[in-house]
């Protein structure tokens, strides 16, 4: 292949190259084709790689070769550093057997290809040095674990109290051993190659719910659309509410209804094992489909395993074929032939019908029936067309024979994320796009307007709740047929049309896609928050593809991490120190960690990872959720909530200048509007911090605007005038909250500034009468 001269250089011979997971054959051996890319040759070739994993026997026999390795470059040594090596290798081979000893549930394959691990990242010497560590990890397992594998470099190297001692050998294994482990832990992902698959799916929800669909529904374009389109029925729809009817539930369901809604574009990566679809909703106290308690306000997932025929794994991703479950199907001869004989006797009580096909479902499945046709036999006002039901329900029934695609079901448990680093997982996020629900609703409309004009010009100026401008749009998108029959072929519009407006509303704005929202800044605003994961890893080591051996690898961690350091160094270059120090060292860690997860590429989708103990804010969870209230109460106020100081507090007049943070703008404050205080009589020390309403009204005598609701940082107590408490405690026993008697104490006045001392008048006669006696 190669015919230019000069063999020795790199650049005549280099044919290419590729960098080969250590993940993909992680325990097992590699045998496929890879291409080289590139390569300074003009072309790529495709070479078949075979890899050979060594099994235990191999390993012992590899522990041989190296002593035999080591006793030959003993003679080019002097006596001390062969004996050295030798010691050192010795040393490997029984504190690695003591490592299987200690936790024999961890298979010889797993200890194994960490070995090896540690062996690949270490140098020719066998000591494992910074450079290599950081620039060969990420070759190894594939992910970019560079920086962590540093930091942990540097958290290990840093108990030896050496500057020089920049490296781990083979005789610290119970040292360097974990270094391999961890990254290993931490790097490697849940979801195994061969099934790895991506999608991209959208959801349509409140702003408060985010972007990542934790317990959600979400489906492909075409799924979605079965969705989105039911809105436009909802003028009709809800205009007679029924309990007895679907529009009970989608009248009232916020996915549908809530004014903030946005809809966004989420890029997944799978499990390609799919599971059982679950209906996921918000609560509002109990669940829309089982009745059972809930939390309010979040989302719920609950099985389809008796719709479906199997069995919901929450840890893999649920999928429903929209055209099967919800498209009008005859029942074939079998089935109705079944329905006839079992419950065509009750199909003029529809009451008595429903309770026959209920108590024979699994007689009639055995037949052949699926729940489509099921849930179409008996007479139902929730399912049905006929000439005689309303056209809104007939477009509903005929919307899937339309769109068709499919839903799938995202439930927390499978979220492949640094918060379930443990256990195996189903989904991981991408990337994710959100755009607001009106956007893409005028985006759809105008596609839909432009295949009919003169029917919907009829109808005049743009009402798209008035009945002509919804039957102009379901007759165009379904054809006039679709009114009151679902057997009769559909017509309307062409559906790639509609798609191609759907997916422009997720292009670049530059490109006449929507505006993109900023989803973080957006819940923020909207009252809620960001969920917080509560692992260590940083955000830079996101899951990538991997083995399920994370939970036995985090037992390790945990196990080896006791025996290291509880145990007696033998190796001067690695010493280890004292729990309380190490733990100082991950505070340290987590400290650094992050900083970094805040840089974390808003694209991925994960929340950024801080440590558990920081996860809110520093405080409790208790005064973290009541902080989040406050917040939600303020967003409703017109008035921007400042942070800012007392300048000044008099508390003759009740009143005081306090200014904001960026000292630009000066407000005044009455005693009124101290909204959080701990005493009857309200007041304001210098210099405090606090928190208020920059309001835009201006008080006519003191010429400046006023601050409302005056309250402490993070709307908590302020503490009030140092002046007063004094008073108070020159009364007795300082009061407790709120129980202090103003009009009992002695009255001071004047000014107190934060400029100046404050001095009164009959502060400075009693001084004055003092001085006076002392003479006498």
């Amino acid at each position: 292949l190669d015919s230019d001269p000069g063999k020795g250089q790199l650049n005549d011979d280099l044919l290419g190259q590729v960098t080969l997971s250590s993940v993909e054959f992680t325990g097992r051996p590699f045998d496929g084709e890879l291409t080289l890319l590139e390569g300074g040759k003009g072309f790529t070739p495709t070479l078949r790689i075979k890899v050979q994993v060594q099994g235990s026997a191999e390993s012992a026999a590899k522990a041989a070769a190296d002593r035999k390795e080591t006793a030959a470059q003993s003679n080019h040594m002097s006596a001390a550093h062969a004996q050295a090596m030798a010691d050192s290798q010795q040393r490997f081979e029984v504190e690695l057997k003591e490592f299987k000893d200690r936790l024999p549930l961890i298979t010889d394959d797993v200890v194994n290809w960490h070995a090896r691990v540690f062996q690949a990242l270490a140098d020719d010497d066998r000591m494992i040095r910074r450079g290599r560590f950081v620039s060969y990890s990420d070759k190894l397992f594939g992910v970019p674990c560079g920086p962590l594998a540093g930091r942990l470099f540097d958290l290990v190297t840093e108990k030896k109290g050496s500057d020089h001692q920049t490296h781990l050998s083979h005789g610290s294994a119970m040292g360097a051993m974990w270094l391999a482990f961890a990254l290993f832990a931490l790097c490697s992902a849940q979801i195994l190659p061969e099934y790895a698959s991506n999608i991209t799916v959208y959801h349509i929800n409140p702003v408060s719910a985010g972007v990542i669909p934790r317990n959600m529904n979400t489906g492909d374009i075409q799924g979605d659309l079965y969705f989105y389109l039911g809105q436009f029925l909802l003028p009709v729809e809800c205009a007679n509410v029924s309990n007895q009817t679907r529009s009970g539930f989608d009248c009232k369901n916020p996915e549908r209804i809530d004014p903030h809604r946005v809809v966004t574009q989420v890029g997944l990566e799978i499990d390609s094992r799919l599971t059982t679809y679950s209906g996921c909703n918000l609560c509002n106290g109990k669940s829309p489909m089982s009745g059972e308690p809930c939390k309010e306000g979040t989302y719920t997932c609950d099985c389809f395993s008796e719709e479906e025929g199997g069995v919901c794994d929450p840890q893999k991703v649920g999928q429903q074929n929209i055209t099967e479950r919800y498209a009008p199907q005859a029942a074939n001869s079998k089935c109705a032939r079944a329905l006839q004989q079992i419950c065509g006797s009750t199909l003029s009580n529809a009451s008595l019908c429903q309770q026959c096909v209920h108590s024979n479902f699994q007689r009639l499945a055995n037949e052949t029936c699926d729940h489509n046709v099921l849930d179409r036999f008996c007479p139902s006002q929730e399912f049905g067309c006929t000439s005689a039901s309303p056209e809104w329900s007939c477009w509903y029934d005929n919307l899937p024979r339309k769109t068709g695609g499919y839903w799938y079901s995202t439930q927390t448990e499978g979220l492949c994320n640094a918060s379930s680093p443990e256990s195996p997982c189903g989904w991981k996020v991408q990337s994710t796009r959100s755009v607001k629900d009106s956007c893409l609703r005028e985006k759809l409309m105008t596609s839909v307007e432009a295949q009919s004009p003169a029917c919907f010009n009829a109808c005049g100026p743009r009402n798209a709740t008035s009945r002509c401008y919804i039957f102009c749009f379901f007759d165009t998108l379904l054809g006039p047929d679709a009114r009151h029959s679902t057997s009769k072929p559909l017509a309307g519009m062409d559906l790639k049309v509609l798609e191609g407006a759907w997916l422009g509303a997720f292009l670049p704005e530059s490109s006449g896609g929507c505006e993109e929202i900023d989803m973080k800044r957006q819940r923020i605003a909207g009252g809620s928050f960001p969920a917080m994961a509560v692992a260590r890893v940083p955000a830079e080591c996101r899951v990538k593809t991997g083995r399920k051996v994370l939970g036995p690898l985090l037992l390790i961690l945990a196990a080896s991490f006791f025996c290291f350091f509880s145990g007696e160094g033998n190796e001067t270059t690695f010493t280890g120190g004292s729990l309380s120090s190490w733990t100082g060292s991950l505070n340290s860690l987590a400290a650094q960690d992050r900083q970094i997860a805040s840089e974390s590429k808003v694209a991925m989708g994960v929340v950024p990872i801080t440590e558990a103990r920081l996860r809110y804010d520093g405080t409790t969870k208790h005064e973290y959720l009541r902080r989040l209230k406050f917040r939600r109460e303020c967003a409703g106020i017109q008035y921007t909530r400042t942070f800012g100081y007392v300048m000044k507090w008099d508390d003759k007049t009740g009143e005081g200048v306090v200014i904001d943070q960026e000292q630009t703008q000066k407000y005044l404050v009455i005693r009124d509007d101290i909204t959080k205080c701990y005493h009857n009589h309200k007041t304001l020390g210098r210099a405090e911090f606090i928190e208020f309403f920059a309001t835009d009204e201006m008080d006519e005598v003191a010429g400046l605007p006023l601050a409302k609701n005056v309250t402490g940082a993070h709307g908590g107590y302020v503490k009030g005038s140092e002046e007063f408490r004094n008073v108070m405690l020159d009364h007795g026993t300082f009061p407790k909250r709120w129980k202090d008697e103003y009009s009992t104490y002695e009255k001071k006045v004047g000014e107190w500034y934060l400029a100046k001392k404050w001095r009164c008048t009959d502060y400075k006669l009693k001084k004055t009468t003092k001085r006076v006696d002392k003479k006498r």
